[in-house]
């Protein structure tokens, strides 16, 4: 019983509505901290430092959520050696380019890369945005997941748009 209320918490969390183009940055920001629950890291932190590349809509509205909550702790990247301190990097299409350079990084300090796009999860990124029917949504790429040895749960998985 604990295990289907679970799952629909985070079917309702994660699969909430938004209309393209308005308040899209909000989603993914409670996307973002909720990934939180469900993603294991190899040295748990109680504490994740989430970083942004190129978005400060979505840094505001991640700082919102983090000033009622000390799950997670937030920061604007502009360099690539930032994202080594932290657990989770969001990268805007804006910043699409540090995607391949960004590899080693994660790789090499278990860091868990999101993108504005969907697209981007072939190039490094372990989950990517996208937008279907008016509903905000997620792929990810298993292999690059386990690349950066990270641990997703199966509720996530099961949500998710698995990319080959």
């Amino acid at each position: 019983m604990r295990w289907i209320l679970k799952v629909a918490l985070l079917y309702f969390a994660l699969g909430t509505s938004c209309a393209i183009g308005q308040g899209k940055e909000k989603f993914e920001a409670l996307f973002i901290y909720k990934f939180c629950d469900y993603v294991k890291w190899p040295t748990d932190n109680m504490t994740k430092v989430v970083g942004v590349y190129g978005n400060p809509d979505v840094v505001m509205e991640l700082k919102k959520i983090s000033a009622s909550s000390e799950k997670i702790s937030v920061r604007s990247l502009n360099d690539l050696k930032e994202a080594s301190d932290c657990d989770i990097v969001y990268v805007s299409e804006s910043q699409r380019s540090v995607l391949t350079n960004i590899r080693s990084v994660a790789q090499a300090n278990n860091v868990l890369v999101v993108s504005e796009n969907d697209a981007t999860v072939s190039q490094g990124a372990c989950i990517g945005f996208y937008t279907e029917n008016g509903r905000l949504k997620f792929a990810m790429r298993e292999p690059t997941v386990d690349a950066y040895a990270l641990k997703v749960s199966g509720t996530l998985a099961s949500l998710a748009k698995i990319v080959k």
